[in-house]
């Protein structure tokens, strides 16, 4: 981690360079800790995407002190399906975490787009799967898995990313997740919605919203607002996946039990049925 100072100041309406070391090029994702930006060093040219934390909240100090240790979890997973962390440089009011950029599109824009052909479910499946093993090897929960933290890339070389780690901790330190709610509301598990520190069986029936999502085009449950989500999660049971062989419906149905015991105990579990369900379909 370096130290820097800031030469000029991100506006809302108009996006200066930050510090002589990169130039801002665009606006690519806003939350509501951070923004980031599309940025190219001035000394290798690399095209990078930089999160800055923002100042425009309550407590940019504590914002500071989560984007540090976002980075600091992110940066420990060393798996070509995890976006990389470069460095992080400190100022006086922010926080700029520079990390790899990679010119894909969210798994949610894939999902709102249409139907996708079943080969390239089985393979964002798989490569999900094998991305959310890879951070829970490193000893990390992610705690927010969802389609916009998916980056999915089909040109030339296929890839698929994990992104932002905000809501991350430690396997070891679940007092970490129990601050707040964490998780997004579509796809956070029963146990974040009660408030409990979520776990990697979180992370595994997280997943099996998305894979839900992805083979059925639909989410098990209806879902407008907040409370319904929450609702949803804690007392609905999911239909059974239309449209979806019967092999993986068990595996998916397996994932989004609302008893932590009773899914797939780790990713690797999950990943070890999903690819035995492919190997079926296959041979049928």
């Amino acid at each position: 981690m370096r130290d820097g100072s800031i030469y000029n100041y991100i506006t809302m309406t108009e996006v200066f360079p930050l510090f002589s070391e990169y130039r801002i090029l665009k606006q690519i994702g806003a939350g509501g800790r951070a923004i980031l930006y599309q940025a190219v060093s001035t000394i290798s040219n690399e095209i990078v995407a930089l999160k800055v934390s923002r100042s425009d909240v309550a407590n940019p100090a504590e914002v500071r002190a989560a984007l540090h240790r976002e980075a600091a979890l992110q940066a420990t997973i060393d798996n070509p399906r995890v976006i990389a962390i470069k460095d992080v440089l400190d100022f006086p009011d922010s926080v700029v975490i520079v990390q790899e950029y990679v010119e894909g599109t969210t798994l949610w824009h894939w999902l709102e787009s249409g139907s996708l052909e079943v080969e390239l479910k089985w393979w964002i499946i798989i490569n999900l799967c094998e991305a959310i093993v890879a951070i829970h090897q490193a000893e990390i929960v992610h705690g927010d898995l969802k389609p916009l933290n998916v980056l999915v890339g089909t040109d030339g070389n296929p890839f698929l990313k994990i992104t932002d780690f905000g809501e991350a901790h430690r396997i070891e330190d679940p007092a970490q997740s129990l601050a707040e709610v964490w998780g997004s509301p579509l796809y956070m598990s029963p146990e974040q919605c009660r408030g409990e520190a979520s776990t990697t069986r979180s992370d595994v029936y997280s997943l099996g919203m998305i894979l839900y999502r992805l083979w059925t085009e639909s989410l098990p449950y209806p879902m407008t607002t907040y409370e319904e989500a929450v609702h949803a999660h804690l007392h609905l049971m999911p239909d059974v996946p239309q449209n979806t062989p019967t092999e993986l419906a068990a595996v998916i149905l397996r994932a989004l039990d609302k008893t932590p015991a009773q899914r797939q105990q780790t990713a690797t579990e999950l990943l070890h049925e999903l690819k035995a369900c492919y190997n079926i379909i296959r041979r049928n």
